[in-house]
């Protein structure tokens, strides 16, 4: 049995892991937010030319990342032009498949032992120079380092009460989380689903 298992099956080892885990994404989010500095607030209509937009939601379990598939519909309605790319993960890159999305990006959970594999993709998504980067579900530590280290134009996410990450803060209450796309949609002045989309093969 592989230690990520035991640490999955094993209660106390999964509770001391877990604890870990917030304690460093606490400690990480500080330091990047000493590092980077704080993006100045634009508006969605001022906004130029966008032609190449990443929504990010790099998450493994599958319907976390399906409770984001009504805000692609969105940019794509905002953004019918566009190049709209997608940064998933290779465990639900399968679910965007038949989704008006032009390219998947993915993540691997294998990137936590390998980092360079996170910096390789990071460099990748730089060279594509997106003019909008979006957080699509706040309080992934992962979308949040690319949506700001990615160098897109302009930074757009769900605000956050104590700091300011984005250059486009979306303001909106979410009481559940299917309405997490549904203040991106407001904000972009479209239409949003109210259930996710999945289309299968």
């Amino acid at each position: 049995m592989s230690l990520a298992q035991r640490i999955r099956t094993n209660t106390i080892l999964k509770t001391l892991a877990q604890s870990a885990e917030k304690r460093l994404k606490r400690r990480l989010t500080s330091l990047l937010w000493r590092l980077l500095r704080a993006p100045e607030a634009t508006a969605i209509d001022e906004l130029g030319d966008v032609r190449r937009i990443l929504l990010i939601r790099p998450n493994y379990r599958i319907g976390n990342a399906l409770i984001s598939t009504p805000a692609i519909d969105a940019f794509r309605s905002r953004f019918p032009d566009a190049r709209l790319d997608l940064l998933a993960t290779d465990k639900t890159r399968g679910l965007f498949d038949h989704l008006p999305v032009d390219h998947c990006h993915t993540m691997t959970r294998r990137a936590i032992l390998r980092p360079w594999l996170l910096v390789t993709l990071l460099a990748r998504l730089r060279r594509e120079r997106y003019d909008l980067a979006v957080q699509l579900v706040p309080g992934s530590l992962t979308g949040a380092i690319c949506t700001r280290l990615i160098g897109a134009q302009t930074t757009m996410g769900r605000a956050k009460p104590e700091q300011r990450w984005f250059d486009i803060e979306v303001e909106g209450a979410t009481p559940h989380a299917y309405d997490a796309p549904r203040p991106f949609a407001h904000a972009l002045g479209v239409a949003c689903r109210n259930r996710p989309r999945l289309h299968l093969s």
